[in-house]
């Protein structure tokens, strides 16, 4: 039996490391089940059957980019943590502009494990989890050496909030020059750690409850299809819900159901345009506000109170929307632009950053609101919806 030499070696693993990084761009921009295993092999430069010699399913190649992220993090975190002489906010600062620079040269490395690790094999859900839930806690815990008044509760959201920030590059274009963008993504980060939570929510804490309950009690059958299509989405996936159990859910016929929507699709589309016309009505009635920076304190808030509004639609949406025909994706995207676009504008107006900038710092401070509501820890919390806006505008520079 021949073994093989180095240099094959060699030249396989930089083959599987080159399908990697090609995999995790593609479900990063396209989502799981947005990519075939010949769109990979293609943009690899391979052919399909070739792909296979590597890694044997396209779950395979997931869980292999999603456990190869969550390991460079907390390979990083770990050699920080260690580090001989810095103080605990040396260190803490060393780890945000390290996580910073990952961020910037993987876009993906980041994000992939909130957003596309849901299609896992349980187990490898699990593996993940307990990685992901140790890294953030030894975060958390060299916060509160740096930080002794915060509890583990408080350390552990604004660690995540800062995860958060640096996995915002994922859902966005944006690319300033590459040690700008570092430098604003730390900078955004150290600014998240820094948060004085316990002064800041007494006075809030008590409206969330009222103000940011999930719609429910609807009237009319259009917009209880809407509400529990999301929550069935949510809990079983867009591929796996059928519209039977939809229609079951709110006492129709799968014939009833498709006299409101042709499809599970215009189902998703027409929830994602509810959300944005709230959006929308709520930037014109803040448009007549003379001070920019009140006006953009506004649609944070409004964005806030949309998202806690549309909880099960936000959760979804991200790594659902690719089921979307083309046009449909496109027109929410384009409302989505807008919206963001008038964001951009106003921070602008109140700050030095310039365009590519001004995104990327709107796109850090939306990620926050839509990963903290996607994730089980912190969805449920009573001050929720005053944490994010205290996140958010920490975020854009608006705390006081």
């Amino acid at each position: 039996m021949v073994s093989a030499t180095p240099a094959r070696t060699q030249r396989i693993r930089d083959r599987r490391d080159r399908l990697a990084d090609v995999a995790a761009e593609l479900f990063r921009t396209a989502g799981y089940h947005g990519v075939g295993v010949n769109d990979i092999a293609a943009a690899a430069g391979i052919t399909g059957p070739a792909l296979y010699r590597h890694f044997p399913s396209k779950l395979a190649l997931l869980s292999h980019v999603v456990t190869a992220g969550v390991e460079e993090m907390d390979g990083l975190l770990t050699r920080c943590v260690q580090l001989d002489g810095p103080t605990a906010a040396e260190k803490l600062a060393t780890i945000n502009r390290e996580l910073a620079q990952l961020a910037v040269a993987e876009r993906g490395a980041c994000s992939l494990w909130r957003w596309q690790g849901r299609h896992l094999p349980p187990e490898d859900r699990d593996a993940i989890r307990l990685r992901t839930r140790k890294l953030m806690t030894g975060w958390a815990d060299l916060l509160r050496v740096a930080r002794p008044e915060l509890t583990q509760d408080q350390a552990l959201l604004l660690c995540n909030a800062a995860m958060s920030i640096f996995g915002s590059v994922a859902d966005h274009r944006a690319t300033p020059p590459k040690r700008r963008f570092t430098a604003l993504l730390a900078t955004m980060a150290d600014r998240v750690l820094a948060i004085p939570l316990s002064s800041e929510l007494g006075d809030v804490r008590a409206r969330n409850e009222h103000e940011h309950r999930q719609v429910r009690d609807t009237e009319g059958k259009k917009e209880q299809l809407l509400v529990a299509a999301m929550r069935l989405f949510r809990e079983q996936g867009f591929r796996e819900t059928s519209v039977e159990e939809i229609g079951q859910a709110v006492g129709l016929a799968p014939a009833s159901v498709y006299r409101h929507f042709p499809s599970k699709a215009d189902l998703l589309y027409a929830a994602g345009l509810r959300m944005a016309d709230q959006l929308a009505a709520d930037a014109l009635a803040a448009s007549g506000e003379p001070d920019p920076a009140v006006e953009l304190d506004r649609l944070l808030r409004s964005f806030v109170d949309k998202v806690l509004l549309n909880r099960d639609l936000t959760t979804v949406y991200n790594t659902e929307v690719s089921h979307l025909p083309a046009h449909q994706r496109a027109e929410l995207v384009r409302v989505q632009r807008l919206w963001v676009a008038r964001m951009m504008t106003l921070l602008r107006s109140i700050s030095e950053l310039d365009e590519v900038d001004a995104r990327v710092s709107v796109q850090a401070a939306l990620s926050v609101v839509r990963d903290f509501i996607r994730t089980g820890r912190f969805s449920q919390r009573p001050a929720l919806a005053a944490e994010l806006v205290l996140l958010t505008r920490t975020i854009l520079g608006l705390s006081d």
